[in-house]
């Protein structure tokens, strides 16, 4: 599967900033790594973010940004996330 749109759409909205750019080194103390999780656990808790399912620790920074991303664009990053080793 082709991930470069989910790399692309992973910069344009800035998850590096807390992410860190491989997302597995996160810039800010406290935020999860998320390169090599499964693609359906990712896509999921996006979608619970963006939903407000979920609002515990610091998921509610997020709301302003995940609320601009399309479902599709979540799967796509989800996919993108899951393939980094």
């Amino acid at each position: 599967m082709d991930t470069t749109a989910g790399a692309a759409l992973y910069l344009q909205y800035n998850c590096q900033t807390c992410h860190g750019t491989d997302g597995l080194n996160s810039p800010v103390e406290g935020y999860p790594h998320l390169a090599s999780q499964p693609a359906s656990y990712l896509i999921n808790q996006m979608l619970d973010i963006k939903c407000k399912r979920r609002s515990n620790g610091m998921t509610t920074i997020m709301w302003p940004t995940i609320n601009r991303v399309s479902d599709s664009e979540i799967h796509q990053i989800g996919q993108y996330l899951s393939r980094i080793q």
